[in-house]
């Protein structure tokens, strides 16, 4: 008989048994041990062992199912909160367009130049749309016009002294 240090856990092996037998009090907190050494795997023996693996893995898969799923659902959730926070900065940038015309429009002498930003300015207001596609593509073609816009205004300088175009300018444009 001998023995040997194997994981802070002393065992010995019995010939006559033909087993390993724990030798220290530090064994009963390692269970699994005793059932590795002696290659008794089968804690059921009227189970067949491939039933035991087969059941641990649709467990195992099943939980990870179950993890995917919860988090999917969290995802979906926090995309929505970012979608309607998207939806309400269009909004509220929309609702600054008229006060925005209506204060440049007394500055340059051609109106026609407003023309594209109105009707894109009614097609958000009119139409209701909640697609967030939708949103981002009318809102692009807005910031486009709203940039030309803001050519035309660099050159007249009596607006980039009145605060309300300062103040409509900064919001739409950050």
């Amino acid at each position: 008989m001998f023995s040997v240090y194997i994981k802070r856990v002393y065992i010995k092996y019995s010939k006559k048994e033909k087993i390993f037998i724990p030798l220290d009090k530090k064994f009963s907190k390692l269970p699994f041990l005793h059932i590795l050494l002696n290659k008794e795997y089968n804690y059921f023996p009227f189970i067949p062992m491939y039933l035991i693996v087969f059941f641990i893995l649709i467990g195992l898969i099943s939980i990870a199912f179950i993890v995917l799923f919860f988090q999917t659902l969290f995802m979906r959730e926090a995309i929505r909160r970012r979608e309607q926070k998207i939806i309400s900065l269009y909004k509220e940038k929309i609702d600054k367009i008229p006060a925005f015309i209506e204060i440049m429009s007394k500055n340059t002498a051609y109106k026609d130049i407003f023309l594209e930003i109105i009707h894109l300015h009614k097609i958000a207001i009119i139409s209701n749309i909640w697609s967030i596609y939708d949103i981002l593509e009318n809102n692009s073609r807005i910031h486009r016009e709203f940039l030309f816009l803001m050519k035309v205004s660099a050159h007249v300088q009596d607006l980039h002294r009145n605060g309300n175009f300062l103040y409509i300018r900064d919001f739409i444009v950050f």
